[in-house]
């Protein structure tokens, strides 16, 4: 039981170290903040969660399915919402 709450606390602190570095580079290139970043990650993570959930998904056989999904999903709101807003 102890080990895994350890585990969960290690791969939770994983995935908030991603988001801070991500936030942490974009502001530091764009000088914006931009916090669709993490809310972008959740829902590739709660996609994650649903295919694992509903079509016994292996999560690693589905970031083969979201990580292509989510990356065009970020370059239509570069493109359309945040470019705007920089110029």
């Amino acid at each position: 039981m102890i080990w895994d709450m350890i585990l969960s606390g290690i791969l939770m602190s994983g995935a908030y170290a991603i988001v801070s570095v991500g936030l942490n580079m974009i502001f530091g290139v764009t000088n914006v903040v931009n916090f669709a970043y993490g809310a972008v990650m959740m829902w590739a993570m709660y996609g994650c969660f649903l295919l694992e959930r509903y079509f016994n998904l292996n999560p690693y056989i589905s970031l083969a399915v979201l990580i292509p999904l989510f990356f065009f999903f970020g370059y239509v709101l570069q493109k359309f919402l945040f470019n705007p807003l920089l110029v």
